[in-house]
């Protein structure tokens, strides 16, 4: 008989505890869980933002006792992302709840989110307690979702789920589902979203463009979520990653196995901070005498930095501009504690119950988020066998309450990890995590031999070659002895913020990194092809052709504009040459391959990315000048075709 899978379990039991605790998780779309689908794709749940916390604490308690990894990514406010770590291979069950649920309508009939008040009416809950949506409701929406997110109806995923609906609609006679599945592959599935979110406004879950009060509650909600995504990306931006647990944990051990296989990390002993400060050692006479008169013992160092934490935090923070400047120099610093050990009091004293520090709330406000915290933990006895530092008392109180401080601080991302289980499975779920934040491991791989392999394009400044591994991609590498605008760069600076922004690929090819090649560094994206495998051409070279006619390549070219509006993408080179016409079932659509971002790298590329209002006027100026381009190339076709 097959042991069930320990990750596996716990998600299981973590769904039913929530049941039995009545919070509201409701899950969005079908997958069964099984180990068949579980560390495959991502399960969606609904949640709403005031049960988060309780939500997050729940899950800590039960991986902890469980020893099982778990991460959690907060970089966005409106979707929580978990990831709950296999112990015997680098996969993980993916978990993505959403306080809304996205809508994007094909005519904009609709607002772009169905608020949690206008839903939490509509749940029920199924014999086994569990929170879901109306069959319809889900059912819709998954309609309205396919669109949203641009899915593929012969992706295998989402072929599962359409017969599903569609066998469990036609089960329970809902006649207005079954027509809109059966007609999917007929009308396509942008004329069915549309019926659908009409089904769902005429349900009262969606609203539609003109209800006035949920229009401007979605434009508060969108501004807060994009502020926060703002600061999340400047906390991945801090190259410093803490570390936190108690002695003994192995915060050394793993932090130096993490330094030996990464690039431009290295570790930091975080006492440094303020114990190298002339700050520090000027009144460490006179806190090293407050401590013995309060404790009746002569203490040791460590006892003195517990007992007079206030002081040290104050002398750490001070410090702290040297130290971002330090990973600015230096690359990534792992450090083996951080600015929370000091918010605890009492750990280092025997008789004396451990908990938070005085006014631990107010220097909670002034300490620097880090993009990545990381738990170190593991059971008491395992802790005390190594180091007899803490009681298991103390162990106990030090690991509820570092979490509690980084769900009352949140940062970027979080990772816990028992260090019970072997150093080879925590090493490798931590690099998991860190890679997350733009730590890189040594590669010691060859560089790619691109000597014969298939140039698929060549411009002023690039080249453009099929992988010779892998024909599904492409690569570009900039030409030898040509002075260019570091056109690359320039890409790798703005896909990764396209990838920031979650915006939709709908029509661009996705980046998939830097690859060190025979010609040098290069670029890697997605080769674009039409159905049937063969080659597209340039857009001018449809018209040319007559392949496109006026009339479809002037809707085609309006369709790519509201696209670049509607996700504030920078078309900076406009040429026509740049923009490749590719042939699906759903009929042709324009993809740029060439020239997003800006022509130079400088001040005015950074406004353009970081302020959306500056984008979008720029943007507009760019779709005028496409159009006057698009404009000229029809007028000198149709000269050609009286001469």
């Amino acid at each position: 008989m097959k042991v069930q899978n320990e990750t596996l379990e716990l998600f299981q039991a973590l769904l039913a505890e929530v049941r039995r605790k009545k919070l509201s998780l409701v899950q969005l779309r079908h997958r069964p869980i099984s180990e068949e689908f579980a560390f495959h794709g991502d399960y969606d749940f609904l949640l709403p933002q005031e049960q988060r916390e309780a939500f997050l604490t729940l899950l800590f308690e039960m991986a902890s006792d469980a020893a099982i990894a778990f991460g959690i990514d907060q970089t966005k406010s409106g979707k929580l992302k978990l990831l709950l770590y296999d112990t015997e291979s680098p996969a993980y069950i993916t978990l993505e709840i959403w306080n809304h649920l996205q809508v994007h309508d094909p005519e904009g009939a609709s607002l772009k989110r169905i608020f949690w008040e206008d839903l939490a009416p509509m749940l029920g809950a199924t014999e086994a307690g569990r929170m879901t949506l109306p069959f319809p409701i889900e059912a819709l929406y998954y309609l309205s979702h396919l669109y949203t997110k641009n899915k593929r109806l012969d992706a295998e995923e989402v072929a599962r789920r359409v017969a599903y609906y569609l066998q469990e609609a036609e089960a329970r006679g809902e006649e207005v589902i079954v027509a809109l599945f059966r007609e999917l592959p007929s009308r396509g599935i942008k004329a069915v979203a549309h019926e659908a979110n009409r089904e769902l406004m005429a349900l009262g879950i969606l609203r539609s463009s003109g209800d006035k009060t949920r229009y401007w509650e979605e434009k508060r909600a969108r501004f807060l979520e994009e502020w926060h995504r703002f600061r999340m990306k400047k906390c991945t931006n801090r190259r410093l990653i803490p570390f936190v647990g108690p002695d003994g944990v192995g915060k050394t051990t793993l932090i130096e196995a993490a330094c030996s296989v990464t690039l431009k990390a290295s570790y930091y002993r975080f006492k440094k901070m303020f114990r190298k400060a002339l700050l520090y050692k000027a009144a460490l006479p006179f806190m090293r005498l407050r401590t013995k008169k309060a404790m009746g013992m002569k203490p040791e160092k460590n006892q003195v930095d517990d007992y007079c934490g206030g002081a040290v935090l104050g002398i750490a923070l001070l410090r702290y501009p040297l130290l971002w400047l330090q990973t600015r120099l230096k690359g990534y610093l792992l450090a083996d504690r951080y600015y929370f050990d000091f918010l605890l009091k009492n750990s280092r004293f025997e008789g004396h119950e451990s908990g938070l520090r005085e006014g631990w709330q107010r220097w909670l406000g002034l300490l620097p988020t880090p993009g990545l915290l990381v738990q170190l933990d593991a059971p008491a006895s395992v802790i005390r066998a190594r180091k007899e530092e803490l009681s298991a008392e103390d162990i106990g109180r030090y690991r509820t309450l570092m979490f509690r401080l980084y769900l009352e601080k949140p940062s970027a991302r979080y990772l816990y990890l028992n260090t019970s289980r072997p150093l080879e499975s925590c090493s490798q779920t931590l690099m998991q995590a860190m890679e997350g934040v733009g730590v890189k491991k040594k590669s010691s791989a060859q560089q790619l031999d691109l000597s014969r392999a298939q140039l698929l394009g060549s411009g002023n400044e690039r080249l453009c070659y099929v992988h010779p591994g892998d024909p599904s991609k492409v690569i570009k590498v900039n030409r030898k002895g040509v002075k260019g605008r570091e056109q690359n760069r320039i890409e790798a600076v703005y896909y990764r913020n396209l990838r920031w922004w979650e915006v939709s690929f709908h029509h661009l090819p996705k980046c998939r990194g830097w690859i060190e090649t025979s010609e040098g560094k290069g670029l890697m994206f997605d080769r674009i092809t039409n159905a049937d495998g063969t080659a597209p051409v340039t857009f001018d070279e449809a018209l040319r052709s007559g392949t496109v006619s006026e009339q479809e390549g002037r809707q085609m070219l309006h369709a790519l504009g509201d696209y670049l509006l509607e996700n504030s993408i920078l078309f900076a080179d406009v040429a026509l040459s740049n923009v490749i016409y590719r042939q699906s079932e759903e009929g042709g659509k324009l993809i740029i391959v060439d020239g997003l971002g800006s022509r130079h790298c400088g001040p005015k590329f950074w406004l353009y990315r970081n302020v959306r209002l500056l984008s979008r006027m720029r943007i507009r100026r760019q779709l005028a000048r496409l159009q006057q381009n698009f404009d000229t190339l029809v007028k000198t076709l149709g000269r050609s075709a009286d001469t």
